[in-house]
């Protein structure tokens, strides 16, 4: 690498935020058997779009290993987690001797430039996410060009056609997966009745999730609802409690049908999100008006299901901005404004163009994801060909 004031004033800031020694001992977790993809994530920390292109590539590949470093925590209990190295020449080659990736993904814009030279020069494919080469020097960013990609938030005339500003990645979640039967079985028996699910729903709302489905079957006699319960265990107590009052209710943890003329169906077995969002024209994210919601809205409306909530989104909130801001979702601010909404949603044309613009904003950025994923696709396959 030739000399450059800029990578020396590189190296010296590197010695300066590191504590000594400068080449550290390797980490003492083991290197897994088999291929190894080396995900560093740096400057702002969890990356989801970054994380969902690793997700797509490990089921193309189950066999692929993953070691996290940097400001992201390993999102699934296989992945490996290691320190992050130090970007000197002694640091890299003691962070590679011990892991020796096959594959290197970079997400973030800050330059590893030494790094970066020490892959290359051991034959490590390279991808760079979310990097940003025209705010350094050439110095600093010129290793890039040795990259497979750099998926970058602008282009760098300096650099190679290498360089491919494609915009943000897609942030919107593989939709749950659903037996096929189940769906098919729930699908004759519900015929063309209009549905509407309401997901995981704590106890604070459930009286609230009833009278607005009182409200809204005044409109539509053979609406049916189906409440998903935050708390599975008290299905049972719930299922005596609305016969009592004289509702027609299906129990789906005792192998309840809903027949014809049934009004609630309580989902009380865990983990069929999937298939109840595929029922559903219409979806109100539980917990969303008490606190306490914890269903992703994009699997919902990623399935063609409109989405209503309440003002406190939680961990969801900027996926229910996103809806918002472009009229994808309904928002109601009072529990008893909810059966209004859901009347407002039974009419087609309107659901529609809900469904419609909410697929718009939920498939942004799958281009550039598709990319990235073909570029590391590549990748792996070549560690697979005969030498």
């Amino acid at each position: 690498m030739a000399f450059s004031l800029s990578l020396l004033r590189h190296r010296l800031a590197v010695r300066r935020a590191t504590p000594a020694p400068l080449a550290p001992t390797p980490d003492p977790g083991q290197r897994p058997e088999g291929p190894l993809l080396w995900a560093q994530f740096c400057d702002g920390g969890p990356r989801p779009g970054v994380t969902l292109v690793i997700d797509a590539l490990s089921r193309r590949f189950p066999d692929l290993n993953i070691l996290v470093t940097g400001d992201q925590e390993p999102w699934r209990p296989d992945l490996v987690q290691g320190a992050q190295p130090v970007d000197t020449r002694g640091g890299g080659r003691a962070f590679l001797n011990h892991w020796a990736p096959d594959i290197a993904v970079f997400s973030g814009p800050d330059p590893w430039p030494i790094t970066w030279e020490e892959c290359h020069f051991r034959g490590i494919a390279q991808v760079a996410i979310d990097a940003d080469p025209g705010r350094h020097a050439i110095a600093l960013v010129r290793p890039l060009d040795h990259f497979v990609l750099v998926h970058a938030t602008r282009d760098d005339p300096r650099l190679s056609d290498v360089v491919r500003p494609l915009g943000p990645l897609a942030t919107t979640p593989v939709p749950p997966p659903v037996i096929a039967s189940d769906l098919d079985d729930m699908t004759r028996l519900l015929a063309s009745r209009p549905v509407w699910l309401s997901a995981a729903t704590p106890p604070a709302e459930v009286d609230a999730v009833l009278a607005a489905h009182r409200a809204a079957a005044q409109l539509s006699h053979r609406l049916l609802l189906i409440l998903e319960l935050a708390d599975p265990v008290a299905g049972l107590a719930l299922a005596d409690r609305l016969q009592n009052m004289g509702m027609r209710v299906a129990l789906r943890s005792v192998g309840d049908e809903p027949a014809p003329d049934c009004q609630v169906l309580i989902a009380d077995d865990p983990g069929e999100i999937g298939l109840w969002a595929r029922l559903a024209s219409i979806t109100y994210m539980g917990g969303t008006l008490s606190g306490g919601g914890d269903c992703d809205p994009a699997i919902p409306a990623a399935l063609g299901s409109v989405v209503i909530h309440g003002p406190m989104g939680g961990d969801y909130q900027r996926t229910l901005s996103a809806l918002d801001q472009a009229q994808a979702a309904q928002i109601v601010l009072r529990s008893d404004a909810l059966g209004q909404a859901v009347e407002q949603m039974l009419v087609p044309d309107r659901a529609a163009a809900f469904a419609h613009r909410a697929w718009d904003v939920l498939t942004r950025g799958a281009e550039a994801s598709h990319t990235v994923l073909a570029a590391l696709d590549r990748a792996v396959r070549a560690l697979k060909e005969p030498a």
